[in-house]
């Protein structure tokens, strides 16, 4: 196979993905979306990977693209949240959160993170008894 088909069949992967992501993501309760991202976007990254090392022809490829796409990924399962009231998928920046509301239902979006968040003192409590 060459390698200009090599990168037809990677774009029309791509964009298979594409459809069936947005699709899920945009008529998924908000429980699958928090249960499916994860995996969407750590088979994204395999695929980005794999696909890359293939259309290239070269194995070594992947000394150099692993680690940036693993970052990415990382990165990516760190700050994508969703709202708990709507689904909306919003980027949470940890405690300097720049995002209050909702962009969709203008929901508080500090409280649904503090209500999903257990207490500081839970693990103690548990040992108490």
């Amino acid at each position: 196979m060459s390698e200009f088909e090599r990168l037809y069949v990677f774009f029309g992967v791509w964009v298979a993905l594409a459809i069936v992501s947005g699709i899920l993501f945009r008529r998924a309760s908000v429980e699958t979306k928090r249960r499916w991202a994860p995996r969407v976007t750590i088979l994204t990254g395999f695929l980005f990977v794999g696909f890359t090392s293939w259309v290239m022809g070269s194995v070594k490829i992947i000394y150099v693209i692993a680690p940036v796409t693993a970052l990415f990924v990382f990165i990516s399962l760190k700050l994508v949240k969703f709202c708990s009231k709507c689904g909306a998928q919003y980027q949470s920046w940890g405690r300097s959160n720049n995002v209050r509301y909702c962009a969709k239902c203008g929901h508080d979006l500090r409280e649904a993170e503090s209500n999903l968040a257990p207490p500081n003192n839970a693990l103690e409590q548990t040992r108490d008894g």
